[in-house]
């Protein structure tokens, strides 16, 4: 053990590695830490949100930020407009879940339930207006609603809507979501039977948006596919839990850097391509500063500088991944050029043309957007003007050649002015960017190497290594008559100058025992494993299969589960293309964290079912076009009273269902209640309710029929069959509420909250 300082103990040492802990022995005064202020104050005091006015204290200035941006605007009155909307609060939005068939009912009933005959009116003399439809949003799915948070519960009526859409966003029945963050999933034009990967995706609402449109009206390709990436292990989970509501067997989550995103493999071998990529790439956020308003003081056009060779990197590995034909979107919530058009400009260029901008001004009339920019200042971190020319040699390494505009010749290939530009003040929105792009022929796979100094110095344009995409998996023999796998080590560098051959030394991984072995969840992945299903599993699938009806078509080789063991305890389905992946790569190197939806659980203490596993409500809709037995159709007033508290019992249930029970009274476990509209007559009384069908989980036993749903689908399902609204939220809600209560009374002086509160 040695003792560098009182401040540092090395607490192990092992051969090569060390592992060092640092012991914090005091604090100075004054300074704080980041849980508490300079004077003592907890910072949530010290950082409190009020929706009218921003943070207390916060200054919504930057005078480095708005000299920078009023050169990008063709007018002063312009960017008077874009400022003073920058100031003031976003509104909050969300859209309604546009998978599923309920959709369109679901809104319409929303609309006569909250929104209908709701006026304008003024509180503490604030005017709250009733929620908005977002014009550009196809079926008048998504709304806007320009409340502040503080009036949320002085208002019956927008309280009650508020609670109601915090039950149906956990239900998964709408999605909250930013109004821009929108746009770029609708202009992927996205088919059902598409592949599509989503470049850098939590928290998950542009991604949700599309396993929508890819499961349009609760259906599904067996060969579509939608992959949601991230390089945050955490994050991963984010997104699997936002997505995952939606419940589709196309949705897998992965864990990798997007820049290095690997090349699966599919049945015949070759590397997936996928039909769309979606780089919503990081970014330095100040198009969020209506929301995220700490931004205000942290912004620098360092921000968009240090990310610019990030924001390159992803975009260029998406075009790599799209295949031919294919379209690939590029979005930021930035304003800065520096991460926009130079980004778009210089990728196009690495591309040697093989991608093209879209022309999308025909797409989504009723967005107002501005064109992308032709030319663009850059500035050093204090605003003062830079050519690439004069940058001093230490700042070439920040400052690379791509972050000025192009020049005039190119400018007439790139067709900047194509991509779309959203100012807050046009739409009362976040500023947001969006580019889009079709693949027009394969490119030559190109890896960035690191430059050496002398490079950096000197300013030269960044070094790229070829390999082309097909003999990349191939094997190369050496001069020396040495085989070696080809990855990286043939190679031809572009330089200014000319293509230079250039070969490097292939990388060998050398096992050496004094190392350590290093647990997998240090790197950030330690996951269950993915089994298919196989022929050893015929004792606990064949009672499954017998019981539901599966027929021989029925796709077993896409059943799943996450253990090895003999006692499975949760069955997952996934679509064909899913499985494919999962069979024919390393799942540790392709470091899958979630995939597929889960349609079959053990029974746990049901000893009287027929069956040991029953369904899953989450997995209906994929499962109900596979099941020929246990799926019974009732009424509107069976399903509504199969939810109440005691069921429904048989003998009170309609007479068609009691038939269907009769002859299949032996029978005990799960299975499935539908309510289908009578479309061709139209005379079900319950059509006039109803207009789509519905489907519910339930328990078969001896005497009666019961549900097997959460609250949050009690709710929604009642919601929808027009019946009264339970939004109890429950005790931990309520108690919020009152806490909540009792903060507001003593911010305005009539009294203290209570201890326990």
């Amino acid at each position: 053990v040695i003792v560098t300082n009182k401040y540092m103990r090395i607490t192990k040492c092992l051969p090569r590695v060390v592992h060092t802990c640092f012991v914090t022995m005091g604090r100075k005064k004054g300074k704080g830490n980041k849980w508490r202020g300079k004077n003592g104050e907890p910072r949530e005091k010290r950082m409190r949100q009020d929706t009218d006015t921003g943070w207390v204290g916060a200054v919504l200035e930057n005078k480095l930020m708005e000299a920078y941006y009023k050169t990008l605007f063709a007018n002063d009155a312009d960017w008077d407009a874009c400022l003073e909307c920058l100031k003031k609060p976003l509104a909050s939005s969300f859209r309604v879940t546009g998978m599923r068939k309920t959709s369109k009912q679901f809104r319409d009933r929303m609309y006569e339930t909250f929104i209908a005959g709701m006026e304008p009116e003024t509180i503490e003399e604030i005017l709250v207006k009733p929620p908005e439809v977002i014009p550009f949003y196809p079926d008048r799915l998504a709304w806007s609603m320009d409340v502040p948070r503080s009036l949320l519960k002085k208002a019956p009526r927008l309280k009650k809507l508020h609670r109601f859409l915090v039950v149906m966003n956990e239900q998964g029945a709408i999605s909250r979501q930013e109004t821009v963050s929108m746009i770029p999933a609708l202009l992927l034009d996205i088919q059902s039977n598409h592949k599509v990967l989503d470049m850098c995706a939590a928290p998950g609402s542009k991604t949700g948006q599309i396993v929508e449109m890819i499961n349009a009206d609760d259906k599904y390709s067996p060969e579509a596919l939608v992959i949601a990436n991230d390089m945050d292990n955490k994050r991963c989970y984010t997104l699997t839990k936002q997505v995952k509501r939606h419940q589709s067997p196309n949705f897998m989550v992965t864990c990798h850097d997007a820049s290095r995103f690997p090349s699966l493999k599919v049945d015949d071998g070759k590397p997936l391509l996928f039909d769309r990529v979606l780089c919503d790439v990081p970014c330095s956020g100040d198009g969020t500063l209506r929301k995220n308003l700490t931004a205000w003081k942290r912004w620098t056009i360092m921000n968009g500088v240090g990310l610019h060779r990030t924001q390159c990197q992803i975009l260029y590995r998406g075009a790599q991944l799209a295949e031919v034909g294919g379209r690939i979107v590029y979005s930021t919530c930035s304003m800065c050029p520096i991460e926009n058009e130079a980004v778009v400009a210089e990728v196009i260029r690495r591309c040697g043309g093989a991608i093209e901008l879209v022309d999308t001004s025909d797409k989504l009339p009723e967005l107002k957007r501005r064109p992308g920019l032709k030319t663009w200042h850059v500035v050093d971190k204090f605003g003062e003007p830079l050519e690439f020319e004069a940058v001093p040699a230490k700042m070439k390494r920040s400052f690379k050649r791509s972050l000025w505009p192009p020049e005039e010749k190119e400018l007439a290939d790139l067709h900047l002015e194509r991509c779309l530009r959203i100012y807050p003040h046009l739409q009362d929105t976040g500023g947001f960017f969006v580019a889009v792009f079709k693949k027009l022929r394969n490119i030559t796979v190109k890896k960035e190497e690191v430059h050496d100094e002398k490079e950096d110095k000197e300013g030269g344009v960044e070094a790229m290594e070829t390999v082309d995409v097909v003999a990349k998996e191939q094997v190369e023999t050496k001069s020396s008559g040495e085989v070696v796998e080809k990855s990286t080590e043939s190679a031809s560098v572009k330089t200014t100058e000319g293509t230079v051959e250039k070969t490097t030394k292939p990388e060998v991984a050398k096992k050496n025992d004094d190392m350590p072995k290093l647990n997998r969840r240090q790197w950030g992945y330690k996951e269950d494993p993915y089994v298919l299903k196989s022929d050893a599993d015929k004792g606990w699938w064949d009672p499954v299969r017998q019981y539901y009806g599966f027929n021989e078509d029925f796709p077993e080789t896409q059943i799943m589960t996450r253990t090895e063991t003999d006692k499975k305890k949760n069955i997952y389905f996934v679509s064909n293309t899913v499985k494919q992946i999962i069979a024919n790569n390393d799942l540790e190197k392709s470091r899958i964290i979630n995939c597929g939806v889960k349609v079959l659980t053990r029974n746990e203490g049901r000893s009287a079912s027929s069956c040991p596993y029953r369904l899953c409500m989450g997995g209906l809709d994929v499962m109900i076009p596979l099941l020929k037995k246990n799926v019974f159709q009732g009424s509107l007033s069976d399903l509504t009273t199969s939810m109440g508290d005691q069921g429904i019992r048989i003998g009170n249930a309609s007479s068609g269902l009691r038939e269907q029970l009769k002859a299949h009274e032996s029978n005990h476990g799960s299975a499935v209640l539908r309510y289908l509209p009578d479309e061709s007559t139209g005379t079900n009384e319950d059509d006039t309710v109803m207009k789509c069908p519905l489907n519910v989980l339930v328990w078969k036993g001896g005497t009666n029929l019961k549900t097997l749903v959460s609250k949050e689908d009690r709710v929604f399902l009642n919601f929808l069959a027009g019946l009264k609204l339970d939004l109890d939220l429950g005790d931990k809600e309520q108690d919020k509420e009152k806490a909540d209560a009792a903060t507001d009374k003593s911010r305005d002086g009539e009294t203290k909250p209570e201890a326990n509160v």
